[in-house]
């Protein structure tokens, strides 16, 4: 299977569906999947989530052999660190993901990244 293009409602998406899965199950590193697909699912842009661009919210709120089992089970070859780089620029992450500063990168581990610093709280009802 070929993975889509980045979805064009990327922060949207983020906060929407990090905000269904915080309220549902608390506040984690990362999610299952099963999570993730209900919280889109539920979410104003559940229409949005196919095949093709669910592994770009997967990689956001998964940890890494969570994505992997996942991408595995729909025959795509993905890189979990790329495509969370990706879905994660715009976020509070993105200062450190293009800093030039090796020591800020070397202590900045995308497994780390938290449900708090992807909810934009300028949207949070």
């Amino acid at each position: 299977m070929e993975l889509s293009a980045v979805p064009s409602k990327r922060k949207k998406y983020l906060n929407e569906i990090g905000k269904l899965l915080a309220h549902k199950h608390g506040k984690k590193k990362s999610y299952k999947v099963k999570a993730i697909q209900l919280a889109c699912d539920k979410s104003k842009y559940g229409n949005d989530f196919g095949i093709h661009n669910f592994p770009w919210i997967v990689c956001a709120f998964s940890n890494e052999k969570e994505f992997n089992s996942y991408c595995e089970s729909i025959d795509l070859k993905a890189d979990y660190d790329a495509m969370r780089r990706i879905m994660l620029k715009g976020t509070s992450y993105e200062k450190i993901l293009d800093s030039t500063d090796s020591s800020a990168k070397g202590k900045f581990d995308l497994n780390d990244v938290s449900v708090d610093n992807l909810i934009d709280p300028n949207t949070i009802a």
